[in-house]
């Protein structure tokens, strides 16, 4: 499994780093535009996936996420509270060296570094992390296994099939063992073996980490991840949590009369996503309507089953979310 808890490691096998006297066991994300009056805080125990068509500004919103770029006027603050010490809460901002200590990111392209061995490749990682030598030599033993390195560490990194290099740059995230992880499409290239080792790995983590991770796949988005951001020309366009049970989705070219009938009933809640596209929250008669009028809509799906149609209408242009979807302060 992947390493544990770094304050619990006194009593583990897995080693700590050197920031191991300023572990923390509670982090949260909060992102703010305050253009659009939108805030939305991440909090510790979650896998959030990044889910979004080719070209959809993924990548870019991952980048500003780690301070990398700052083009899309989002303030960020990373907060963390240090249980060894009992301080208050740290808040950190992603361009501070205390962030990037805290922090692992496997970007959606490796640097050319061919003429290294993947076991070069991890050392060098940790030098550039400020991983002592005595620390890495413990945490990477873990490494190996956790990802089945093994037969890859004597092999140049040219060498390298595209899904073995993906398997190193998804290893070296752990490095340092960090508590932010950011992945970057992490399953491109990989084999169904070595996905579903990823998703197993990254579900060991979330009692003490909070992971957010890229992808363009519906499936994997909503088998891994507890909360899904449905992103769209680099903004949040649409947020899906797990926990959300009854919500339906409705969408309509022509049938506002439809609509209008059940957004009426008073034990309905709705939000209005634009373009004739509903959020519609509310009690079992939204069983029952949906039974009675599915061929009036375009789609009326329950949530999640909903995420598809959605990619569809991104993909023609037939809903063109303006602002982010969420227009008030959320919470995943």
């Amino acid at each position: 499994m992947p390493l544990s808890n770094p304050s619990q490691a006194t009593n583990s096998n897995t080693s700590k780093t050197d920031n191991s006297n300023t572990l923390l066991d509670q982090a949260s994300l909060t992102i703010t535009n305050s253009n659009l009056n939108t805030r939305l805080t991440i909090k510790q125990q979650k896998k959030v996936a990044l889910l979004g068509l080719n070209g959809a500004g993924k990548s870019t919103f991952i980048r500003n996420l780690i301070g990398e770029s700052n083009n899309l006027d989002l303030e960020l603050l990373y907060q963390t509270n240090n249980s060894i010490k009992n301080d208050h809460p740290l808040s950190l901002k992603p361009d501070e060296l205390k962030f990037k200590k805290l922090m692992g990111y496997q970007a959606d392209t490796m640097l050319s570094m061919g003429h290294l061995s993947a076991g070069e490749y991890l050392h060098l990682c940790a030098g550039f992390k400020q991983v002592s030598s005595a620390e890495y030599n413990k945490i990477v033993q873990q490494i190996i296994s956790d990802w089945s390195l093994e037969k890859l560490l004597h092999q140049s990194l040219q060498s390298l099939s595209k899904g073995n290099m993906q398997k190193m740059a998804i290893a070296q995230v752990f490095i340092n063992n960090p508590q932010f992880l950011f992945f970057d499409e992490p399953c491109q290239s990989l084999d169904p073996i070595e996905q579903e080792r990823f998703n197993n790995n990254i579900k060991e983590l979330i009692d003490f980490s909070l992971c957010l991770f890229s992808t363009h796949n519906v499936n994997h988005a909503l088998t891994v991840a507890d909360d899904i951001l449905l992103i769209h020309q680099s903004k949040i366009a649409y947020f899906y949590q797990e926990k959300s049970q009854k919500n339906y989705l409705l969408f309509s070219f022509e049938n506002k009369e439809k609509i209008s009938k059940i957004l009426s009933r008073s034990d309905i809640e709705y939000e209005y996503l634009g373009s004739n596209l509903y959020k519609i929250t509310g009690s079992d008669i939204i069983d029952e309507f949906v039974k009675e009028n599915h061929s009036s809509f375009e789609f009326c799906l329950p949530e999640k089953e909903a995420l598809m149609p959605l990619f569809r209408l991104l993909a023609s242009n037939e809903w063109q979310p303006s602002d982010l979807a969420i227009d008030q302060a959320g919470e995943l």
